[in-house]
């Protein structure tokens, strides 16, 4: 009998002991709730409520209130900014906190990993966003109205098929068959400056230098756009045979335009030389 009296008081001492042993590891950790959260008024001064593990909320003077996340990086404290109460709720906060401390147990800054996926989402645009980027960097830099009314043309094909698409995800198959309609409208010049603007969209928007750009020339792939020679006139009688042989089917426009710059003419002479006249009259005594 004594012996079970003495081993009923060890067990109930071991289990005593457990208890404590996991308070105090449980200890200043999930210390706010809800209701607490709701309950901070603001002062005249910023303060902070710890909710354990690094995590406390920010109540600021005009009523705002920031979850936020205190650690060490490479010995340095830091800041990791998780969220606006309410829209970050506690429940949430406490999940980023503990996603933020397994990141510091692999050797990784919850802030600077943050702040790559920011970048990464922002990067991650369809073609059409980028193209609407690219035509408002050509406009700023000065090019005239005739040259951004070609450009904007032209982004407009490769947008009807391609607007809603990721970059990454445009091959180059996909591309040599857009381009090989514009082949059978004997389209061969528009062809050229489509794809020559798809190249110029690819490198603006390659801002992860992965230097993948499905709309670099292609070589023997698509037709030559060969140009016909067309030499420059350089002699003023084959200027007017030119002239001549252009107006020889409009000879009706022709004397009309004649009759028309002859009174023109007649005109201007009478007009000069009444200013002349004028002037000489100043001179008159």
């Amino acid at each position: 009998m004594a012996r079970r009296v003495v081993a009923n008081v060890c067990v109930g001492k071991i289990r005593c002991y457990s208890w404590q042993i996991a308070r105090e590891k449980t200890k200043g950790t999930d210390t706010l709730s809800d209701k607490a959260v709701k309950s901070f008024k603001p002062k005249d001064a910023p303060y902070k409520k710890s909710d354990g593990k690094g995590l406390y909320l920010l109540v600021q003077p005009a009523g705002g209130k920031l979850w936020q996340m205190a650690y060490r990086f490479l010995g340095k404290q830091k800041t990791f900014s998780i969220g606006v109460y309410p829209e970050v709720s506690l429940a949430e906060a406490r999940e980023s906190r503990d996603a933020a401390r397994k990141l510091l147990a692999k050797g990784i800054d919850p802030h600077a990993n943050m702040q790559e996926e920011k970048r990464q989402r922002e990067a991650a645009k369809p073609f059409g966003t980028w193209a609407n980027e690219w035509l408002a960097k050509e406009r700023a830099d000065g090019l005239d109205g005739k040259t951004m009314t070609g450009k904007t043309r032209y982004v407009g094909y490769l947008k009807e098929e391609f607007g809603n698409v990721m970059i990454a995800a445009i091959s180059r198959a996909a591309v040599l068959s857009f381009l090989r309609k514009f082949e059978q409208d004997e389209k061969l010049e528009t062809r050229d400056r489509v794809r020559s603007a798809g190249e110029q969209i690819c490198l603006y928007a390659n801002v992860e230098e992965s230097g993948y750009n499905p709309f670099r020339p292609f070589g023997k792939q698509l037709l030559k756009n060969e140009s016909t020679p067309r030499p420059a006139l350089t002699r003023s009688a084959d200027v007017a045979d030119l002239f001549k042989k252009m107006a020889a089917p409009f000879p009706r426009a022709v004397r009309r335009r004649g009759r028309t710059c002859a009174a023109l003419h007649l005109a201007h002479r009478r007009q000069a030389r009444r200013d002349r006249d004028r002037r000489m009259d100043r001179f008159r005594f």
